[in-house]
């Protein structure tokens, strides 16, 4: 039984939002002062969370919209609990089916293009999505040898056209 590979987006890879370098200056001194300089510090770090939860909810989102019929199921979020006591997405998951279409090189290479897409879809790739994109990459230059072999090897693949994942 084939059963297709699948390989994950991380975004835990992406980097951490945080807040201001110092929280603000409080006024105040002695108990008063700490306990503002407390609060304005957990205010800073949920604020921080809220901006994580977001970009990670979109990285994510941008995936599952991208990879089409190749996104195999959910969307997965790992949690962190925020000062303020709500679970705030600080990275997650999207898995996408990257096996090649066996006996069909020209359908390999437009799923490569696809799947390079989807991993090359959130505004800022991490590194996880740029290798999921080279191996895309790789499986449609395969595909392509296959379709150059099937061509009876007269010369480049040029009856099959130039791989282009970028159209």
């Amino acid at each position: 039984m084939y059963i297709p590979s699948a390989l994950t987006f991380d975004v835990s890879q992406l980097p951490r939002v945080e807040g201001p370098s110092r929280p603000r200056a409080e006024t105040g001194s002695g108990e008063a002062g700490r306990q503002g300089r407390e609060v304005a510090t957990e205010a800073t770090r949920v604020e921080a969370m809220k901006a994580r939860d977001r970009e990670v909810r979109a990285h994510e989102a941008a995936h599952r919209a991208a990879g089409g019929t190749h996104v195999r199921g959910g969307t997965r979020l790992d949690y962190q609990r925020g000062p303020n006591g709500v679970m705030y997405a600080v990275g997650g998951e999207v898995r996408i089916d990257t096996s090649p279409v066996h006996g069909d090189p020209e359908a390999t290479v437009e799923k490569a293009r696809q799947v390079r897409h989807a991993a090359l879809a959130p505004r800022k790739p991490s590194s996880q999505d740029w290798a999921v994109a080279g191996r895309a990459l790789q499986m449609a230059l395969q595909a392509q040898a296959e379709l150059a072999a099937k061509a009876g090897g007269e010369g480049p693949a040029k009856e099959a056209g130039p791989v282009d994942l970028y159209a």
